[in-house]
């Protein structure tokens, strides 16, 4: 993804800040609000400047924050196999990944990796990504303490 200099700066400094808060969090339900940020940022962006690769970078993000602000919600029942603290910390690894590909602008090949692992952790917090896990097709590090 080439993008102009201005742009990638723009959302390596809003990546780095959602990654950094989404790491002091504890509460679920605010880490995933500050994961919002990362397509929220190319939201406001794709307004004036377009670019394909950021708009599916924009809807993969979008799509797990989706399933995560579900898996996250006080009342939800965790699924069996799925760890909310796992897949939140995989997140913010992710979160993390981001800031640090548009700080340095990485290849594409770096973006389509974490573009999958994006929608792996979406997937995961789904009851069939549940499932998967039980399995033992789809696993994630536990978070350190």
């Amino acid at each position: 993804m080439q993008l102009p200099h201005d742009i990638q700066q723009r959302l390596a400094t809003e990546y780095r800040f959602a990654a950094r808060r989404m790491r002091e969090e504890t509460e679920p339900i605010r880490k995933v609000f500050f994961f919002s940020a990362l397509f929220t940022e190319i939201s406001r962006i794709v307004n004036w400047y377009w670019d394909r690769d950021l708009v599916l970078l924009h809807w993969t993000l979008q799509a797990t924050h989706g399933t995560l602000t579900q898996m996250s919600q006080p009342a939800a029942r965790p699924l069996t196999g799925v760890s909310r603290d796992t897949l939140l910390e995989t997140a913010t690894q992710i979160a993390e990944e981001l800031a640090t590909h548009m700080e340095q602008n990485r290849e594409d090949a770096n973006l389509f990796r974490l573009l999958g692992r994006i929608a792996e952790v979406g997937y995961a917090a789904t009851p069939h990504g549940s499932y998967v896990m039980e399995k033992g097709l789809i696993t994630f590090s536990p978070p350190t303490a």
